[in-house]
């Protein structure tokens, strides 16, 4: 089955109020998840699928992150520097 990008920034979206309530709840930082970073405010500029997977770009005024997304509770972000 494969995603749409709607369906990735669904997805996403509520991914990031999960994350951002289980961050509330522990008070602490977990790792820097594609959830996090909507949730903060990051935007997803773009997507692409690459090897049964998608790459999300997302990104805030200057800083920005490349995501590798394989499932919902699967995805690794990296800044790009």
């Amino acid at each position: 089955m494969r995603f749409t990008l709607a369906s990735l920034l669904v997805l996403a979206c509520c991914g990031a109020a999960v994350a951002q309530q289980q961050t509330e709840a522990s008070g602490q930082a977990g790792p820097l998840t594609m959830a996090a970073l909507v949730a903060q405010g990051y935007e997803i500029k773009a997507a692409a699928p690459n090897a049964g997977k998608f790459v999300v770009w997302v990104q805030k005024g200057e800083h920005a992150y490349a995501c590798d997304f394989a499932t919902v509770r699967n995805a690794r972000c990296e800044e790009i520097k």
